[in-house]
């Protein structure tokens, strides 16, 4: 049951939700971390940050490169699961 459920997760989206929130955290606004993004060889705009967030097409690599720029070295992610029963 629980296997089901998870395969149903829209997980683009989680990515999405887990930068949107980690921005959040760190007060990192979509104009700053495009410009970081572009020191270390990314070139991405804000707006097609912003995007990528909203329709749920964040790549694995743009989120780690992001994380990364951001200084985060470890995530709370329990709040993107929904609670399943046993």
């Amino acid at each position: 049951m629980i296997q089901c459920r998870m395969n149903e997760h829209n997980w683009n989206k989680t990515a999405g939700l887990l930068l949107k929130t980690e921005m959040k955290r760190k007060n990192m606004t979509s104009e700053k971390l495009a410009k970081r993004l572009k020191k270390i060889g990314v070139d991405t705009t804000a707006d097609s940050i912003r995007q990528k967030i909203s329709r749920g097409t964040l790549k694995t690599s743009l989120l780690l490169q992001c994380l990364y720029i951001m200084k985060t070295d470890s995530l709370d992610i329990g709040y993107l699961f929904p609670k399943e029963e046993e």
